[in-house]
């Protein structure tokens, strides 16, 4: 059982009174969402999540309020130096790569210590942990992120602490986003095996911070982990904080109120506010913009969005410049396709920029096979501005004569993956966060991810074998061909309305330093008393 580390009552109960007097004044409930948050302690580091976490599983995490968490848990054999994107060592006190991208040998530092007493990492646990997500253990598993190891053929053991990973082919984004990204994140064979199904939400790691507890909707509790090694100790100092908490708080006026009464020490913003928290001189604002990319999706397996007139009256008649302003304060940019100029590789410049046309729409309307009078759009009531989205699409679908019914979900519900889930979606509002290489950016709407992440249910077989090529291509010539040929497909089978390539903004309580990726996402070990 967790314990509470010394903290008095008496703290937390006038702090929860202070927020929830504040929130009556603004007229706005916390109760079942900002949840019993510990008061402020030294050494305790607060952070909002948008939303609660599903699984801290490296091969199964789903969404970005896990990836955020599991930063502290894992370690990687080469990681991405805070603040960039730059490659360092980490578990690996070696690391050499043969000249034809086939090989790569590694020596791992000694001594590096699991959590929870579950030993020594040594070679057999980094072969267990890249080869299982490949699919290659038994019993085998099926990881989303599976295509990412793809090209794996083995791990070779050579030593307790040394070994090559083996490739069938080289393959571009493994120093991207493989090697340094989720799926190289080392785990426990012996904690993965002995905790079963319960190691989604019991994550063993070597970071500088071990899991203690989840009470669901309420807090996630990280505490430094007294054994740590110091494996990036290289390139960044001894991790600081006594404990971490990561708070899951969904409604942004309750992050405002927990920011402001000090109930939590760094949160993301939601747009209208960032003026004013620029204002305040309690806070810095700290602001990012990455690889993530939102849109409005149809499943094209529903029987009315199949007919794609549908599809292309939709997209006509949906007002995006207007969404831009009225959900997201004219603040993030439009986006025209999935991958943003900030891409490294993909950006396709020339995409078309559809504008709302109600007569091109009316059209559409016009050669669709059958009727259409009502349609259901779904969206996840923690992405922010999502309310603002529903509202106008309502809107502009009422004019081409669509009734649309419009249906929050939380979290869970929303980004809910099997047959099941998918029969319940018709039109929704999405977004998915990406890392530095359009492979996994295009992951997710291929075949495989059928029933899994691509939420338009679109199968389409060249894409998906582009996808593949993608990966393993080598020439930077050659891969920005593919994935405009993908790109072009997608927009041919219209089955999205591109919304916006989303800035980030983040208040910090003066004191405090942030640790942020350059996409965003926060190293919350990292984070330093000013």
């Amino acid at each position: 059982m967790h314990e509470k580390s010394g903290r008095a009552d008496l703290s937390w109960t006038v702090n929860r009174r202070t927020v929830l007097k504040t929130a009556s004044l603004m007229g706005v409930s916390v109760l079942g969402d900002l949840g019993p948050v510990l008061a402020a302690a030294n050494g305790v580091l607060k952070l909002r999540l948008l939303a609660d976490i599903q699984n801290l599983d490296p091969a199964f995490e789903p969404q970005d309020h896990d990836l955020q968490v599991i930063f502290n848990i894992y370690e990687n054999l080469v990681s991405f130096e805070p603040g960039t994107f730059d490659l360092v060592n980490t578990l690996a006190e070696e690391w050499t790569p043969s000249s034809d991208g086939l090989k790569f040998d590694f020596r791992l530092k000694k001594g590096i210590q699991f959590h929870r007493g579950f030993g020594e990492v040594t070679a057999q646990d980094v072969k267990f942990s890249f080869e299982r997500i490949a699919g290659m253990t038994v019993p085998a598993i099926d990881s989303p992120y599976k295509k990412l190891w793809g090209a794996l053929k083995e791990v070779q053991v050579t030593g307790q602490y040394t070994g090559s990973i083996i490739l069938k082919s080289a393959t571009a984004p493994l120093m991207n986003l493989t090697i340094p990204g989720n799926v190289g994140q080392i785990v426990s064979r012996k904690a993965v095996e002995q905790l079963g199904e319960q190691y989604a939400t019991n994550p063993v790691g070597t970071g500088p911070y071990e899991f203690i507890e989840w009470v669901p909707r309420e807090r996630v509790v990280l505490r430094k982990f007294k054994d740590y090694s110091g494996a990036s100790s290289a390139y960044a100092a001894a991790p600081e904080w006594v404990e971490i908490q990561f708070v899951p708080i969904t409604a942004d006026s309750n992050a405002e109120i927990a920011l402001e009464t000090k109930e939590i020490d760094f949160g993301s913003l939601p747009l209208s506010s960032v003026s004013r928290f620029e204002d305040n001189k309690a806070f810095s604002v700290t602001e990012r913009t990455g690889f993530a990319y939102k849109f409005i999706g149809m499943n094209v397996n529903d029987p009315v969005l199949k007919d794609i007139n549908v599809r292309q009256a939709i997209r006509h008649a949906i007002d995006v410049p207007s969404i831009l302003v009225a959900a997201f304060e004219d603040r993030w940019q439009r986006a025209t396709a999935v991958l943003p100029p900030s891409m490294p590789i993909g950006y396709w410049k020339d995409a078309p920029v559809l504008q709302r046309d109600v007569d091109v729409a009316k059209s559409f309307m016009v050669k669709a096979g059958s009727p259409v009078t009502g349609l259901t759009f779904t969206y996840n009531n923690s992405e922010a501005g999502a309310s603002a989205v529903a509202e106008i699409v309502q809107a502009n679908l009422a004019d081409i004569g669509i009734t649309v019914d419009v249906v929050p979900q939380e979290n869970a519900v929303a980004m809910q993956t099997g047959k099941d889930a998918q029969k319940g979606r018709q039109i929704f509002y999405v977004g998915y966060g990406s890392q530095g290489d359009p492979a996994q950016s295009m992951s997710w709407f291929t075949c495989e991810q059928i029933d899994k992440w691509n939420f338009i249910d679109w199968c389409d077989p060249k894409f998906t074998d582009l996808a593949a090529q993608g990966i393993l291509e080598q020439d930077s010539k050659r891969r920005l061909a593919i994935y405009l040929e993908m790109q072009q497909l997608w927009e041919e089978a219209a089955n999205v309305v591109w919304v916006a390539w989303p800035t980030f903004f983040f208040a910090t309580r003066q004191g405090l330093t942030p640790s942020l990726r350059p996409d965003g996402r926060m190293l919350a070990w990292n984070f330093r008393s000013a």
